[in-house]
């Protein structure tokens, strides 16, 4: 997964329902979600950005799962801190 997500023609939402899916499939078999988060190589911080996607309202999530590309992970991020 960490070599597919370096991808450039994946969305920002499509990385995220990968990482999610990951996460579904094997995060049991880490300690934690950091040791899980190293194994992805990517940042905690950018984790949790791509995380933001499901904090989303449903009007969002129906748009996204029309244009995968509709928001990126900082919008997305920035918008979920406001609706909390």
């Amino acid at each position: 997964l960490a070599e597919n997500l370096d991808r450039v023609d994946l969305s920002d939402f499509e990385t995220a329902r990968a990482i999610k899916r990951y996460e579904a499939d094997f995060g049991a078999n880490f300690r934690s979600k950091t040791e899980m988060i190293k194994k992805l190589n990517i940042p905690r911080s950018e984790y949790y950005r791509y995380m933001a996607f499901f904090e989303l309202p449903e009007v969002f999530q129906q748009k996204l799962n029309e244009n995968p590309s509709f928001l990126g992970r900082k919008a997305a991020e920035f918008i979920a801190s406001i609706v909390k």
